[in-house]
């Protein structure tokens, strides 16, 4: 933890398609040292992110928002929208939430998961739902501490890794929109 000041915390613009993608692999890169192989790590790729991003952030069914600095540097983003993985009925989904490490603790992964949680109510959703790796023990604590309960588990593959994912929810959405 730096104790940088942040200037903002805002919904997501179509130019920061490149800086959420920086983001995004530099917060697995350094979440993610010890649980899945460094090989994997290190072949992560801005510029396919970039493409990902571009269209997360064209999609209408999904919102994100990002965490900058008062120099204009992105160092964490939330991207919310429609359940990928089959949850109950009336639940949306985080379907990412990451900051890189310098950001830790100033409370913005909590301001990023709010504005999700009052994102996804607003297109009608009651309760959210989100997958973390079963392996990270930062993040289910994060999400322990933010009153989720561990609703089911499940094996997803990605770029031909296997990762083991617990589901978190959050029946009433209210307990996060609040943050």
């Amino acid at each position: 933890m730096t104790g940088e000041p942040f200037a903002t915390v805002r919904p997501a613009r179509p130019a920061d398609a490149l800086d959420c993608a920086h983001v995004h692999v530099r917060a697995w890169q350094e979440a993610y040292v010890g649980l899945v192989p460094d090989a994997f790590l290190q072949a992560l790729s801005v510029r396919a992110r970039t493409d990902q991003w571009e269209d997360w952030l064209r999609d209408e069914g999904r919102a994100a928002f990002v965490a900058e600095r008062d120099d204009g540097e992105i160092v964490g983003f939330c991207l919310a929208g429609p359940p990928l993985h089959g949850s109950a009925p009336g639940f949306g989904e985080i379907q990412a939430l990451y900051l890189l490490q310098k950001a830790y603790g100033q409370g913005l992964a909590e301001q990023l998961m709010g504005l999700g949680a009052r994102d996804l109510r607003a297109r009608g959703y009651t309760g959210v739902t989100l997958r973390v790796m079963k392996a990270n023990a930062r993040a289910r604590a994060f999400y322990d501490r933010l009153g989720g309960a561990i609703a089911g588990e499940s094996l997803h593959e990605t770029q031909g890794l296997v990762i083991e994912d617990l589901e978190y929810r959050w029946p009433d959405i209210e307990a996060l929109t609040g943050l």
